[in-house]
């Protein structure tokens, strides 16, 4: 399992937990993003690990790691996770 896949099965878990009793559950997806020029260039720095949200016709997405804004550590994926949701209501 690589850490996408395991990022993704604690996102299900949390959507579990959290959202299950939902109507219509949101869908959270994570992926990999490289943001570089030229392949050949590829370097560690140029990838971002992003947060997708699907909910109600809406669709948003956040990248989570790295975020070099963030002076004390990174907040909670659960709470990155509630804060995406209510932008889609």
């Amino acid at each position: 399992m690589d850490i996408i896949d395991a990022i993704q099965r604690v996102v299900n878990e949390i959507v579990e937990n959290e959202y299950r009793h939902d109507e219509c559950p949101p869908d959270f997806i994570i992926s990999l993003l490289y943001d570089v020029q030229e392949l050949e260039e590829r370097t560690d720095k140029d990838h971002r690990i992003i947060l997708t949200v699907r909910h109600l016709g809406s669709c948003f997405s956040k990248v989570i790691f790295p975020q070099v804004t963030q002076a004390f550590g990174y907040d909670s994926l659960k709470e990155e996770m509630k804060y995406m949701y209510n932008r889609t209501m």
